[in-house]
């Protein structure tokens, strides 16, 4: 199961509402807990009343329905009347997918229901959970705000303020994606004749030339979705690549424009490029991308409702998520490093070199949100490095990793970042148990972000593995995007 915000759980709010409405009960909406999540609140006196129609709505609506307290688990709607609960989750099924016979998963919408009690000692009304907008409400505003004769019922909380909330975000967010087709006969003719024959004295790392770099299994397209899903809010999103467009992409949707390596980067003739390192160090470059973005990598997924304040404060700050391993620099000198650890090792060394100090933590694999602004002042302050990087055509010794690993750390020194948490499953292809993993997360979901790793999959294992990945996608994410042909 999913959790987002769809066209059912709109269906069943506003039935609930005007059904109640005409039993002369009023709501306001406000103070959810997520931007993502709508909340109704009622009068404590009226629960059973809300109860009940919400039972009757299911059949009406031919709509599966559950209701979860705190602490509970989730019940059938039928079972609400009669229980004194003042405050729980209604979860609404927007959509059904058949994953085998007799094998059921759904995405659902989440309403949250909270029941305002007079306080016994200054008789104001309270909200019974936390309210983002306000807790008490003294009793003639209350009673305005539910009253449906002549009254505001209806209104959202946050409204009534003259201004909107400090605590909300209010500036635009984007996503960019890097993108390759490998099986694009120009790209891999253009990959041949850039690859030496013979790496020695090169500084490239063997490790980066190889096929699971590059593989494309359309995950992309299921991110996409998974954004549209999940993160409705995204304003736009800017796909970079080298003279690719994905078959399935409508490349004339205006929400999606395609970028082009030549168009973002400072000296095009270090290109064509096939490192990733490289290309991010140019994507601040974007035209028309907002100063607030999320670079996602393709095989990054979105697997419930996430919000804005997930990834930045409401100050502009961005949020980092560490992972739980961690690194030091003497160790890391000390042994054969992959080529993401030799990118870590060599920002470690600049951020040494500027604050005195180096991280140890290492990123989990998520999307990472980033400020445009500190990029640009990060390429200025280490335009030699940044330059050598851009340059790499394959990853190499020096490169650097700018947006998964030197940004945050960097960010976070100049108060511009802040640790975040966000659940996250990371799914390594190459791991023996993997197909059962997929099928597990397919069934019970419950991670707001989802990371199916290429990395070190054995030749022999590739299609059972690949049919596996394409099941699991083409069930978690079955609605096409507005993105597609």
């Amino acid at each position: 199961m999913a959790i987002a915000r769809g066209d059912a759980g709109r269906r069943v709010a506003d039935a609930l509402v005007e059904d109640l409405k005409a039993l002369g009960i009023g709501h306001f909406t406000g103070g959810a807990t997520s931007e993502q999540i709508l909340r109704l609140n009622f009068d404590a006196a009226h629960r059973q009343a809300v109860a009940g129609v919400l039972a009757r709505l299911e059949g009406r609506l031919d709509t599966p329905m559950w209701f979860k307290p705190k602490g509970s688990p989730k019940m059938p709607v039928a079972d609400l009347p009669g229980r004194e609960v003042l405050a729980y989750d209604v979860y609404v099924t927007e959509e059904v997918v058949e994953v085998g016979p007799d094998d059921l998963i759904s995405v659902q919408s989440r309403i949250e229901i909270d029941f305002w009690n007079r306080d016994l000692f200054d008789d104001r009304f309270v909200a019974k959970r936390y309210n983002q907008v306000v807790r008490r409400l003294e009793p003639d505003v209350f009673s305005e705000l539910v009253d449906t004769v002549g009254g505001r019922s209806g209104v959202d909380l946050a409204a009534l303020d003259p201004y909107p909330s400090m605590e909300s975000i209010r500036f635009p967010i984007d996503v960019v994606y890097t993108w390759v087709d490998d099986k694009d006969p120009e790209w891999a003719a253009r990959k041949a004749a850039h690859t030496p024959d013979d790496l020695g004295g090169t500084g490239i790392d063997s490790g980066g030339l190889d096929k699971e770099r590059f593989n494309n299994r359309n995950e992309l397209k299921f991110s996409m979705r998974s954004i549209q899903t999940f993160a409705p809010w995204v304003r736009h999103i800017f796909l970079v690549t080298d003279r690719q467009c994905p078959d399935w992409l409508d490349p004339d949707h205006p929400d999606v424009t395609l970028v082009d390596h030549s168009e973002i980067y400072r000296d095009p003739s270090v290109l064509p490029v096939f490192n990733s390192h490289s290309i991010e160090t140019q994507l601040h470059h974007i035209p028309g991308l907002s100063e607030h973005f999320i670079y996602f990598n393709d095989d990054v997924f979105l697997g419930e409702a996430v919000s804005p304040s997930d990834f930045f404060e409401a100050n502009g700050c961005t949020r980092f998520f560490p992972a739980a391993h961690t690194w030091s620099q003497f160790g890391l000198e000390s042994e054969e490093l992959e080529s993401y650890q030799n990118a870590a090792l060599n920002g470690m060394r600049l951020l040494g070199d500027k604050f005195g100090a180096i991280p140890h933590r290492a990123m989990r694999h998520v999307p990472h949100p980033a400020n445009t602004r500190i990029l640009a002042e990060m390429e200025r302050l280490w335009q030699t490095e940044w330059d050598t990087c851009m340059a790499n055509r394959f990853r190499s010794d020096s490169d650097l990793s700018p947006l998964s690993f030197l940004y945050h750390h960097y960010a976070y020194q100049q108060q511009a970042a802040v640790p975040g948490r966000i659940s996250n499953r990371y799914l390594s292809l190459w791991k023996a148990t993997i197909v059962t993993q997929l099928e597990r997360q397919l069934r019970t979901g419950g991670h707001q972000t989802i990371c199916i790793n290429d990395v070190g999959l054995q030749p022999e294992r590739e299609d059972e593995v690949n049919a596996a990945v394409a099941h699991f996608l083409e069930h978690y994410f079955p609605l096409p995007s507005r993105f597609e042909r």
